[in-house]
């Protein structure tokens, strides 16, 4: 690339004041930071929708995929187990 063209390339960019942090300075601002955990409240009302969401999409496998009862089944016991793992 001519210099010309690099020049008005970096000139594009002069804009951006921040560079992008080293991965052990990312690390050591990781660190510092707090960690928020959710409320029961809050995990409650998650894992609420998250059943309700289950519900339907085990209604839509039943009505409008028709699949079988053992495959919803299946379905239903591997979501289950996902929800409560999250």
């Amino acid at each position: 690339m001519p210099l010309q063209a690099r020049q008005k390339n970096q000139s594009t960019h002069d804009h951006q004041t921040s560079t992008p942090m080293r991965f052990s300075e990312q690390t050591e601002a990781n660190k510092n930071k707090k960690k928020v955990r959710p409320t029961k409240a809050e995990l409650h009302k998650v894992s609420q929708k998250l059943s309700a969401l289950l519900e339907k999409y085990m209604f839509y496998l039943e009505y409008e995929r028709n699949v079988s009862p053992k495959t919803r089944e299946n379905y239903s016991l591997w979501i289950g187990r996902l929800i409560l793992f999250l």
